[in-house]
């Protein structure tokens, strides 16, 4: 699952804070769909857009 960046897998710092907090959500929010979904061969799970 791609994410933002290496040092930053889970949030950017240029974001002002609101910004950052709905990152993260759409981020997790894909994740628990990617943990939830039945898969039968490899699957990339695209970012949403902003």
């Amino acid at each position: 699952m791609p994410s933002i960046a290496i040092p930053h897998p889970l949030g950017d710092p240029s974001l002002s804070a609101d910004d950052e907090r709905a990152l993260r959500r759409r981020l997790v929010e894909r994740a628990l769909d990617a943990l939830t979904t039945s898969i039968d061969a490899q699957t990339v799970f695209e970012p949403t857009p902003v």
